[in-house]
């Protein structure tokens, strides 16, 4: 307020709870007005506003009815003048409720549900407007007598303001005055404002609702309220109990929590109802059936509606869904005469268009023996289970059975039958129009003897296969065993059992055990694999030992390794090599082959290494000069045969000759040790053959000297 300033004050007693306050300067240029509460010298201002433009409003909510405020106008400064004074206290009487749906699922037929129907329904408020700072209390369900009330499963809604929690209250609530209010969703609140009661107490009766948070100066304008707000869901399901025309409508009502809360400012009262409306469909009429003889036309039904929905239409049809009866506008029950045995069905549509069908058999008075049944059984799994019935004459036969079996044959076969075979079979006969009694046959099976074994891997010719029995053991069980053309080494009864086959190639191996007048059996596969084939050349077979390399090379089959080992220690891996040695002798070659199974075989070759030839002649000495050093003279040889020297003087007369290479001479000519060779050049030849059998010539010069 503006200060100092001339100001005017006036008094009203609330009979309202709310109050706009509008002030026209007419004479005052900016007037202001404000409204206090209390007593004289003890005001509490409730609020206030300014005006530049002559005119001013002010609006305050949360009166208390009968007490007194004081209104306060004044000016700017020593502002004077006359004013227009409006006063406006009462009782806002609007809806807070503005506007809501309803999402159902499924929707009604014609609006109709079925009897035991079960619907989903979701109702959101979607405009709300805080009309005497009411908040959102509650929401009441109320139910037609058609729904069965016990089966609704409630899911509440989600709080606005997160300072509560919504909840479904079947029993009802009880607010701050004490009224009753029915079953529902309520808000418990256990945030401030409280309102009353304690947080989250379980009593929603005693505290405030739930409260727009936008609404931050408690107007009441309409609020759009989002999707996932406010959306109260529940499950409910229609009785099972056929009333045709039940009440199936829904009513949901709404209060503010100056309804049904502990707020003290009335409000939300006339807020329209949601009205759901449906009703229960029609229900199958009662059916009265009249039999027929067993080759009669005699037989007779009459259907009666239930309820009075009228007039209806009757549609009658046989068992080929041919139509035999048609009748319109029917009052109330209609009967269908001259129907022969059989079956039937009527199809009742009533004034609500509401279809119910229902299918009906006119038996026959007439009698026919029931069958005699028997079987093979007990036999035992895996063996043809026959089923046989007495002969009745022109008859039709219907067998039911374990494991869902049915048959329309006298006697039905049930091939490789298992224990899921066995109990209770039951057989009637319908003759003409007329079906016998059922009679009943018990089969039992004798459990199956599961048969298993193993064979040993493949193995190679001469080794033995292992075969182990790895069925249960059974007192007293023979087995038997077909092992084809397969030897026995060992192994008896059940086994286990060790074998060979004469040759390579796959060979069936049976078993069939039997024990208790059951057979089983299960067969297997031997599998022998022939050795490889070991193979193999050298090249060449011999070589000497100036030239020793030679080559291996494969030549086995069947072989996926290959293992050389020569006798002077060394080895290889690979299917050819090549390799020298470099000693004379004789050497043995191993080749080991194996094949992918694991079976080998071996082949031994030699190859020899001859020894090489070699002649050394010197080209001087010095004979007969008593130093006893270099005296004699001649070859050095090695590994040489047929060997001759013949020494030439410069006139090529022979000087000195042998045919021994050991032989040396002394440089007496001829051998005659009194007539020594004088000092000078003399020619040489050397014949001989050498390990490679060649035969071979040398000249050459020796120079004696003196």
């Amino acid at each position: 307020m503006s200060s100092p300033a001339n100001d005017v004050w006036y008094q009203f007693v609330a009979t309202g709870y709310n109050v706009t306050i509008q002030v026209n300067g007419l004479g005052i240029q900016n007037p202001n007005v404000a409204l206090w509460q209390g007593t004289c010298g003890s005001l509490a201002g409730r609020g206030c506003a300014t005006s530049n433009n002559g005119v001013v409003s002010l609006f305050v909510d949360q009166l208390v009815l009968g007490n007194t405020y004081y209104i306060q106008i004044s000016g700017d400064d020593t502002e004077e003048g006359d004013l227009y004074l409006t006063v406006n206290n009462n009782i806002n009487c609007d809806n807070c409720m503005l506007s809501s749906s309803l999402t159902v699922n499924p929707a009604p037929v014609n609006g109709m549900y079925a009897p035991g129907q079960q619907v989903d329904f979701c109702y959101h408020v979607d405009t709300y407007a805080e009309v005497n700072t009411n908040w959102l209390h509650g929401v009441q369900l109320a139910f037609g007598a058609g729904w069965d009330a016990a089966s609704i499963i409630t899911i509440p809604a989600q709080s606005y303001d997160q300072l509560g929690t919504w909840a479904w209250y079947p029993g009802g609530i009880i607010d701050n005055q004490g009224t009753p209010w029915p079953a529902g969703f309520y808000y418990d609140r256990f945030g401030d404002p409280l309102g009353g009661g304690t947080a989250n107490d379980g009593d929603p009766g005693n505290n405030f609702g739930d409260h727009i948070p936008d609404n931050i100066n408690g107007d009441q304008n309409a609020y759009i309220i989002p999707p996932n707000i406010w959306e109260f869901c529940w499950t409910v399901s229609v009785s099972d109990i056929c009333v045709p025309g039940a009440d199936l409508g829904i009513t949901i009502n709404t209060s503010g929590d100056g309804e049904s809360g502990s707020w003290s400012n009335n409000g939300c009262n006339n807020d329209p109802t949601y009205v759901f409306n449906a009703f229960t469909s029609c229900c199958p009429p009662d059916l009265a059936v009249t039999e027929a003889g067993c080759d009669g036309n005699d037989g007779e039904v009459t259907a009666t509606p239930s309820g009075n929905f009228g007039p209806y239409t009757y549609e009658w049809y046989d068992n080929n869904n041919v139509l035999i009866g048609n009748n319109t506008n029917v009052p109330g029950p209609e009967t269908l005469s001259n129907l022969a045995p059989g079956n039937y069905s009527v199809h009742l549509t009533d004034v609500n268009n509401c279809e119910q069908i229902v299918n009906f058999t006119v038996g026959s008075s007439g009698t026919v023996p029931a069958p005699a049944l028997s079987s093979n059984a007990p036999i035992c799994e895996g063996e043809d289970l026959i089923l046989d019935a007495s002969i009745v004459p022109n008859a039709q036969y219907f067998w039911t059975g374990p494991n869902g079996f049915v048959s329309n044959l006298q006697d039905p076969i049930i091939p490789n039958a298992q224990a899921s075979n066995q109990g209770v079979y039951s057989c009637y006969v319908v003759q003409g129009a007329c079906t016998s009694a059922t009679t009943q046959l018990n089969v039992a099976l004798n459990p199956g003897i599961p048969v298993s074994f193993t064979v040993s891997p493949p193995v190679c010719i001469g080794q033995s296969h292992t075969i182990t029995y790895t069925g249960a053991a059974i007192p007293g069980a023979v087995y038997n065993w077909n092992f084809g053309n397969g030897v026995i080494n060992q192994g008896t009864g059940s086994g286990p059992y060790t074998l060979t086959w004469p040759s390579p190639g796959t060979f069936p191996v049976n078993l069939s055990v039997s024990a208790n007048g059951c057979t089983g059996s299960s067969n297997g596969t031997a599998i022998v694999v022939a050795n490889p084939v070991p193979g193999f050349s050298i090249n060449p077979n011999s070589v000497s030992e100036n030239n020793p390399e030679f080559n291996v090379f494969d030549g086995s089959s069947g072989a996926s390794v290959w293992n050389y080992s020569i006798s002077n220690g060394t080895s290889f891996n690979s299917a050819s090599f090549d390799y020298s040695l470099s000693s004379p002798g004789t050497y043995y070659i191993t080749q080991t082959v194996t094949n992918e199974y694991g079976c080998s075989a071996e082949l031994v070759l030699p190859i020899s290494v001859r020894p090489s030839s070699s002649i050394f002649i010197p080209n001087a000495f010095t004979p007969g000069n008593n130093d006893n050093i270099n005296d004699g003279w001649g070859a050095v040889t090695y590994n040489v045969s047929d060997f001759k020297l013949i020494v030439f003087d410069r006139w090529g007369e022979p000087v000195f000759s042998t045919i021994d290479p050991n032989e040396k001479w002394a440089g007496y000519k001829n051998r005659n040790r009194r007539e020594l060779i004088k000092q000078d050049v003399y020619v040489y030849k050397v014949w001989y053959t050498d390990a490679e059998g060649n035969e071979q010539n040398l000249i050459g010069h020796v120079t004696v000297v003196r």
